[in-house]
């Protein structure tokens, strides 16, 4: 009886532990916002463990936001389509650094020399 008693204990503290650990990893999530006068899909990539891995892509109509939730923490590449001829490419492999927990906002803007650019949004508290 005592063993499963001292058994239990060590699980239960093992699980805090690791409750622990688990926050300061949380996910992010990243809000684009397409300032352009067309539809855009964005697509983000990162490397976890050494593999590349491909997010969901992100269609954001004109003048509206769209979303990249459970984002890992860590570097992270965003690529930028032409959602009316996805194969035409705006920005390519542009690099956030995500910070554990944060929530961005990304506009998406173009130069007057008709370049593309990501551009994240700093709020005043």
């Amino acid at each position: 009886m005592r063993s499963w008693f001292i058994n239990s204990a060590i699980v239960c503290l093992v699980l805090g532990m690791g409750a622990g650990s688990a926050q300061s990893q949380a996910p992010a999530s990243i809000n684009f916002r397409n300032d352009l006068n067309a539809p855009l899909i964005i697509q983000g990539t990162a490397v976890v463990g050494g593999m590349i891995r491909r997010g969901q892509p992100i269609v954001v109509a004109p003048g509206k936001t769209g979303g990249d939730f459970n984002v890992p923490p860590g570097v992270r590449f965003y690529t930028v389509y032409d959602a009316s001829q996805p194969t035409r490419v705006l920005a390519r492999d542009v690099r956030f650094d995500i910070p554990a927990g944060a929530n961005l906002v990304i506009a998406v803007r173009i130069l007057p020399n008709n370049q593309v650019v990501l551009m994240p949004e700093v709020r005043k508290p």
